[in-house]
């Protein structure tokens, strides 16, 4: 286990890197780790402890839902690490922590933050933000107004051209 990031790197966390040996059937695989948790010392406020809370739960169930709904509208979310584990520690021997997949042993990498990206590269974020933004807004209409969903379909569906009547709410 070592850290995964430079103190201060990640605002609200202490990142860590670990790596698993694991026995199933009598094989061995590895399995490559991120170790998320809370500020050492002070500097675990209220905040960084709502803040952990909230990716806990993302990750643990959130993240399963919003992937499932993509697939049914061919909006392909892939691009968060696979949730490995988690625990909201309450007690005062554990604390909160969340592990995820480390990517970049799968080809990803860190960029600079301070580095702007080229103008092809921000579209593809764009994109990919646009439509992943979009997925509660359609989870939301599945369930409250389907009526309106229905208009969401029809503007995903590839096959079909815009229709001559804007949908008024």
């Amino acid at each position: 286990m070592i850290r995964f990031t430079a103190p201060g790197e990640n605002y609200g966390s202490t990142m860590l890197k670990l790596e698993f040996l694991v026995e199933k059937n009598v094989n061995f695989s590895t399995t490559n780790a991120v170790a998320k948790r809370l500020p050492m010392g002070n500097a675990a406020n209220e905040f960084h402890k709502f803040t952990m809370k909230s990716k806990i739960l993302w990750y643990s169930e959130l993240l399963s839902v919003i992937v499932e709904l993509g697939n049914e509208f061919e909006i392909h979310v892939s691009y968060f690490p696979e949730y490995l584990g988690s625990r909201w520690g309450d007690g005062q021997d554990e604390e909160p922590i969340l592990l995820l997949q480390n990517l970049i042993p799968e080809g990803y990498r860190n960029v600079d933050r301070l580095k702007r990206f080229d103008l092809e590269t921000s579209k593809a974020v764009l994109r990919s933000l646009a439509a992943f933004h979009a997925l509660p807004l359609i989870m939301n209409m599945k369930f409250k107004k389907p009526e309106l969903l229905k208009t969401v379909e029809y503007f995903l569906d590839k096959n079909n051209s815009v229709p001559s009547q804007p949908y008024v709410m």
